[in-house]
């Protein structure tokens, strides 16, 4: 994986983790 897969990748999660911790 590349560095620039793996950030995509953290972003993604990060999206997904607050939106479970954020009810919009």
């Amino acid at each position: 994986m590349t560095q620039r897969q793996l950030f995509t990748q953290d972003q993604e999660l990060r999206k997904c983790f607050k939106g479970n911790l954020v009810p919009q």
